[in-house]
């Protein structure tokens, strides 16, 4: 969510901490984006052998995204 839907459309971020009942601390940020990372990076290959260029594409878009962050 935190690399498609919450960044195309931010009120469902909201929406979803506010049920949640907070928002993450910058700690948690932090951490929530170094295991998107790992999950990015481990796709790209599994994508490529099931031949599957959206999802490689759009996991390469994500690298670079969190490259800027982290």
């Amino acid at each position: 969510m935190m690399q498609d839907h919450w960044l195309n459309e931010p009120q469902l971020r909201d929406v979803f901490f506010t049920g949640y009942g907070r928002t993450p601390s910058d700690r948690e940020w932090l951490q929530a984006n170094q295991v998107l990372l790992i999950h990015a990076i481990i796709s790209v290959p599994w994508a490529i052998d099931h031949g599957d260029l959206e999802y490689e594409r759009f996991n390469r878009v994500v690298i670079e995204r969190l490259k800027k962050v982290l």
